[in-house]
């Protein structure tokens, strides 16, 4: 079985006040985990999503407890953030664990659509070919 750690961080909706709580993003990462028989061993809860992506104490944390880790799952890439060097700098960072990214949710915005290219670019197939993900049942919010 795959496994994997959560992350979560209270996200804004463009430029409206609509919300996407950490427990909402929590119960659909873990109603993914279920769906694909991955183990969630831990959801990481981010205190400072104002600071910059490296100094946020819950990236500190999750980039320091990847031992034995498959992927990170978020919810949205949006909690790690909406600009594409953001979002690479990231996800380069996990590569050099050999750890992905995986979005819980089906989405096609434009930083969902970064990450699917990240992979597809980097592998020549996408990160749900790669990790034998059936996205296909993932709820879309």
């Amino acid at each position: 079985m795959k496994k994997a750690i959560g992350y979560i961080s209270e996200i804004q909706l463009g430029y409206s006040n609509c919300i996407i709580s950490c427990e909402e993003q929590k119960e659909r990462i873990e109603d993914f985990c279920k769906r694909e028989n991955i183990i969630l061993t831990n959801i990481v809860k981010e205190i400072s999503p104002e600071n910059d992506l490296f100094e946020r104490p819950g990236i500190q944390y999750l980039l320091k407890n990847l031992n034995d880790i498959d992927c990170v799952i978020v919810e949205r890439p949006w909690c790690i953030g909406r600009k594409g060097s953001v979002l690479e700098s990231f996800m380069k960072k996990l590569e050099e664990k050999n750890v992905g990214l995986i979005c819980a949710t089906k989405l096609w915005d434009c930083a969902s659509q970064f990450v699917r290219r990240f992979y597809r670019d980097k592998k020549g197939e996408s990160i749900e070919d790669e990790k034998n993900l059936n996205f296909d049942t993932a709820k879309v919010g």
